[in-house]
């Protein structure tokens, strides 16, 4: 909640007006109208809630008396105070209306705070700063309106709202519509009519909720209180225990509070919705308005602060939690707890690390985590209450507790990042403790003596760096289940021996001094997780094999590993064995019978040499990795025989050159990996494999043939070849591939694809980048004088391949006689790459394939022209075409195009700008007015947030004129307060070499974006222009923005290399208008310099 104010209206008065809407919708536009408020609305209509929406968008400086009539006609007000809300004269008027309307009375508004810090719009500071510094300058004849404009704001912002920032806002405020026009209809107070309820203002309501609540018993009341201040949107069974120990009858209590709709279970988590929650606070605020340490429960850290640092705790508090993530430094005298001698629940703790279920953040940005309060304690601290069940403390600045603290009903106790050395002298007693964790506590030695805490079910010391040993008694606690000791890299020695009956995960990994695990004694059938990642042991002891339940082994870097007992085979429930990393280790016990539990092995970075023939037991394996085993120089047949097995992954196994026979059948396996292995050559049993869906080769340079009983994989989707140098040729059967869709063969020797492709009617994918073809002498001789008939890469008929999607035949030494006659056949083809080839011309039937999206010619230096392109075009790449004169028909390829991106790029295409030069500008206008005028209903929805997007690189020097010019590398442009679409930019780079640039746009001076739009170009002998447009909702614009800043960066990130630059405002006339209208309305700008930019009126 954003504010904590009771009140949401002046009650009371009955209006003169007659109500014709139960709600008006308050907001800016451009900021919300598309997304939250958009949802809003459609919410309070499914709550069949009348609610008056402006859709038109608003013009001139005066609010309309029909918006005025329909805000005093209204019996609430939801003000959306979005990021530009006070930017808008008329939502400050609006905003001022409502104020008017709620003094009268009957009449209730609630804020919204969307993306915005509620103090900025209570205070004015931030963009509402910025706004009103604007307003002050504007309004200066007329400061009255701006007075009332500030105070509607102050006295608005500081009503009870929402604020979005809160991950909860969609649940709790599209409920809270619902509370407080039915109250929540019958979906929390079934007996209440709908009609009645709607006409009751807030007090009331909380009127109402307070029966509910004054019919509990003192238990459930206190169960209530709790959860409203300090476990709402907890595990319901954990509040549950923790309520439990303090003498509470929570599963009774709980079930009472759902019954009357006090408390909602969502999976598994204890829901409350905001007004209910808001009446619990006003609860307990209420038993001591001005004295917050005479209060049951502290759960705002103003209220803690106060307390702590003037020492004004009492008795009467039994629970405080205190979120550190904000505060840097905190004093107090250790005295401040000497009188809360009935305190339960105590929790420091620094949000920005623990989630709001006290769960820490091991996945995010926190790395390394640490609290960054520093407590600052006074005295010598000798007392905490008793009374305790719940005590968290991150940062806790002592070395120990107090010696004279028995908490004998403490449940859980969580001191991480402290300073702690020793969490207790000797033997104390903590009966009912269940619950320890002293995560980051870097100076922490060693554990104390647990033996006073018998009933002790979760102990978590990761990352306690300083750690030595943990004490013997440790061993003794039957009833734990979960250790961790991850991270505590001094902890040389864990446990002589270990037989902890209920222990079922067991982490040390990190541990990198621990050189032994210790001796099994007896069966410990309930470990299933062991994580031994990292240490610095060398094997494992036989009893292992007493891990009965033992599902996961982890072993991963433990360099000093040598050999693994046999009996790790005979672990009846190990489904995962992790080896990955072991350098040391060389061969893997025999396993003498079937081993019917393991799914997965990893044996990557190992330094095995084989494997045991014995490896067929593994009957129900299914993973089997040994990436990067250096040393692997062979496989047994036996590896074909394992039933079960659907992953093989043999990559950069550098001294296998040869696989064993497949003697039969293997309908299991589905993927096979061989990347980067020594093989020369495959078995022609491969064809036993024939339930295999993707084979890999990739890399194999050794790898000169394939064997034809390779066509019989009939079930082969995917084949990667990529990289085989010494692959000269495909079998000639590859037709009988029929499942065949991906095939990678760029970077072989292949001169020839077989005619037996056209049958490969689902191929979807074909890459022959860099297969050259022949490489004769009068080959070589034809590329450079073109006189003697010569061929590259001989491809057969692709007019079946009607699924192909992807072509890549780039640097294949293709002239015009070496392409398909039939390339325009392809109609399912997006992507054809031709690079680097030596072709003049292309086939005219390239303008037939209707879902062409990229075309890529990149360093074709003999190409002189290009044929008419389709319309579904969206990228052409022809840098480096050095011959390039002629493009036909490229205005038509803009004008009937269904996308609304393009890019096309000709840097050192120069003869090409010589002769096209106004074509290609008459297309780049073109291509700028169309791109923001192509319907919806025909862009495919993956670029719905990507329309309006063009980029244009050509040669040249000179700015048109129709564009504002500025020297150097920044452009402003002011905007008015048109119908605009979207900005148009130009700049020149000079000749850098190679550039990779970015344009960044900033709005009204106040931060902003980049978008990298430039691609990577070489530029070898002059300058270069980029032309580049962005629709306004890429460039998240709204009426509040009335100038935009473009700047634009080189690859070093700074303006160098950037001679000048303009900027093109669009409108949405200039896009409802016809082409050749359009170009000839540009003209020059007025332009006004403002300091080193030029602005556009």
């Amino acid at each position: 909640m954003a504010s904590s104010s009771t009140s949401l209206s002046v009650a009371s008065s009955s209006s003169t007006h007659p109500r014709k809407y139960e709600v008006f919708l308050s907001f800016r536009g451009e900021d919300t109208r598309k997304s939250f408020t958009d949802h809003l609305h459609e919410a309070l209509h499914r709550c069949g809630i009348n609610t008056f929406i402006d859709d038109q968008l608003r013009r001139g400086e005066q609010i309309s008396s029909a918006l005025l009539q329909a805000i005093e006609e209204s019996r609430f007000s939801i003000i959306i105070f979005s990021e530009h809300y006070a930017s808008s004269s008329w939502c400050l008027d609006e905003l001022t209306k409502i104020l008017e309307c709620v003094k009268v009375g009957g009449h209730t508004a609630f804020p919204v705070f969307y993306n915005v810090d509620p103090s900025h719009v209570r205070k004015q500071t931030g963009s509402y700063g910025v706004a009103f510094t604007k307003h002050e300058q504007l309004y200066r004849d007329n400061m009255e309106k701006v007075r009332k404009w500030r105070e509607a704001l102050t006295a608005v912002s500081g009503l009870s709202g929402w604020d979005s920032r809160d991950s909860s806002i969609y649940l709790n405020f599209f409920l809270g519509i619902e509370g407080c026009f039915s109250l929540v209809i019958e979906h929390f107070f079934k007996p209440a009519p709908l009609e009645k309820l709607r006409r009751i203002p807030n007090k009331e309501i909380q009127d109402v909720l307070r029966i509910s609540f004054d019919g509990l018993d003192d238990n459930q009341k206190d169960i209530f209180l709790d959860i409203a201040c300090f476990f709402k949107g907890q595990d319901k069974d954990y509040v549950i225990k923790l309520l439990k120990s303090c003498d509470f009858f929570p599963e009774i209590g709980i079930r009472n509070l759902i019954d009357k709709s006090l408390v909602t279970i969502s999976y598994n988590k204890l829901c409350m919705h905001d007004l209910i929650q808001e009446m619990g606070w006003e609860i307990v605020r209420q038993e001591s308005i001005k004295d917050p340490g005479k209060r049951s429960r502290l759960w705002v850290n103003d209220d803690v602060i106060d307390m702590l640092t003037t020492n004004t705790g009492t008795e009467a508090v039994e629970g405080m939690v205190l979120n550190l993530s904000t505060l840097k430094e905190l004093h107090f005298s250790v005295n401040v707890f000497t009188k809360m001698n009935k305190l339960r629940v105590l929790r420091f703790y620094d949000a920005q690390i623990w989630g709001s279920s006290w769960i820490w953040r091991r996945n995010d940005r926190y790395k390394s985590p640490y609290t960054e309060c520093k407590f600052h304690l006074s005295g010598d601290f000798k007392f905490l209450s008793n009374h305790l069940r719940s005590l968290y403390w991150d940062g806790y600045p002592l070395k120990s507790l107090p010696s004279n603290f028995h908490p004998e009903k403490l449940l859980e106790l969580k001191m991480c990042f402290s300073q702690l050395e020793q969490l207790w002298e000797g033997n104390k007693s903590f009966q009912k403790l269940k619950f320890i964790e002293l995560s980051h506590s870097q100076h922490l030695i060693k554990t104390p003596d647990f033996s006073g805490a018998p009933k002790l079910r979760r102990i978590i010391l990761e990352g306690c760096t300083s750690l030595v040993k943990v004490h013997p008694s440790i061993g003794a606690l039957k009833k734990l289940i979960f250790l961790n000791l991850e991270g505590c890299k001094n902890l040389k020695s864990f446990l002589s021996s270990i037989n902890l009956e209920s222990l079922q995960i067991l982490t040390l990994s990190g541990c990198s001094k621990l050189k032994k695990f210790p001796e099994v004694q007896g069966a410990m059938d309930n470990l299933s997780e062991l994580s031994l990642k990292g240490t610095a042991i060398k094997g494992l002891p036989l009893s292992i094999e007493y891990l009965n339940g033992l599902a996961l082994l982890n072993l991963e870097e433990c360099k000093s590993l040598e050999s693994l007992p046999s009996c790790i085979f005979k672990l009846k429930s190990l489904k995962t064995l992790i080896l990955t990393n072991c350098l040391r280790l060389k061969k893997l016990p025999e396993i003498r019978e079937n081993m019917g539990s393991l799914k997965e092995l990893f044996l990557d970075d190992t330094g095995l040499r084989e494997l045991p023939s014995s490896i067929e037991h593994l009957n129900e394996i299914v993973l089997l990795q040994l990436k990067n085993c250096k040393k692997l120089a062979s496989l047994p047949e036996s590896i074909f025989k394992l039933k079960s097995l659907k992953t093989l992954i043999l990559s950069n196994c550098l001294r296998l050159k040869k696989l064993p026979e497949i003697r039969e059948n293997m309908g299991s396996l589905k993927e096979l990996f061989l990347d980067d292995t020594g093989l020369r050559e495959l078995p022609s049993s491969i064809e036993h494999l024939n339930e295999i869906v993707l084979l890999q080769l990739k890399i194999c340079k050794k790898l000169a043939s394939l064997p034809e009983s390779i066509c019989k994989l009939t079930s082969l989707q995917t084949l990667t070849l990529s990289g085989c140098s010494e692959l000269k040729n495909l079998p000639d059967d590859m037709g009988s591939l029929q499942c065949l869709v991906k095939l990678k063969a760029n970077g072989t020797s292949i001169q020839e694809v077989p005619t037996s492709f056209t049958l490969l009617t689902n191929l979807q994918e074909l890459s022959l980048a860099g297969c050259k073809g022949g490489e004769s002498k009068s080959r070589n001789l034809a590329l450079s004088l073109r006189s003697i008939p010569t061929e590259g890469l001989r491809l057969p008929s692709l007019s079946a391949l009607y699924s192909l999607r992807k072509l890549y035949l780039s640097d294949c030494n293709l002239l015009e006689a070496d392409l398909p006659s039939d390339l325009g056949s392809l109609s399912s083809l997006e992507c054809l790459d031709l690079s680097r080839n030596s072709f003049i011309t292309l086939p005219a039937s390239l303008s037939r394939l209707p879902r062409l999206q990229s075309l890529i010619l990149e360093h074709c230096k003999s190409l002189q022209s290009l044929p008419e392109l389709p319309s579904s075009i969206e990228e052409l790449l022809a840098n480096d075409c050095t011959s390039l004169e002629t493009i036909s028909n490229l205005s038509s390829a803009y004008a009937w195009r269904k996308s609304a991106r393009f890019n096309f790029e000709f840097s050192n295409c120069f003869r090409l700008v010589e002769n096209e030069q106004r074509d290609i500008v008459e297309a780049i206008l073109l291509g700028i007015r169309l791109v923001p005028s192509i319907p919806k209903f025909v862009v495919p929805s993956d670029q719905n947030d990507d329309s309006g997007w063009f980029d244009a690189i050509v040669p040249g020097s000179s700015i048109p004129e129709w564009f504002t010019q500025s020297l150097g590398c920044s452009v402003t442009v002011e905007l008015p307060p048109h119908r605009l679409v979207g900005l148009a930019v130009c700049v020149v780079f000079d000749r850098m070499g190679k550039f990779g640039g970015s344009a960044y746009f900033s709005m009204n001076e106040s931060g902003g974006f980049s978008l990298d739009n430039t691609a990577y170009m070489h530029f070898s002998k002059a300058d270069h222009i980029w032309f580049g447009y962005q629709s306004l909702f890429r460039l998240g614009y709204s009426r509040s923005i009335d100038h935009l800043k473009v700047s634009f960066a080189g690859s070093n990130g700074t303006g160098e290399g950037v001679k000048k630059c303009g900027a093109r405002l669009v409108f949405e006339q200039d896009v409802l208008g016809n082409a050749s209208r359009w170009i000839e309305r540009m003209n020059v700008v007025s332009l006004r310099k403002s300091g080193p930019n030029f602005f556009i009126p």
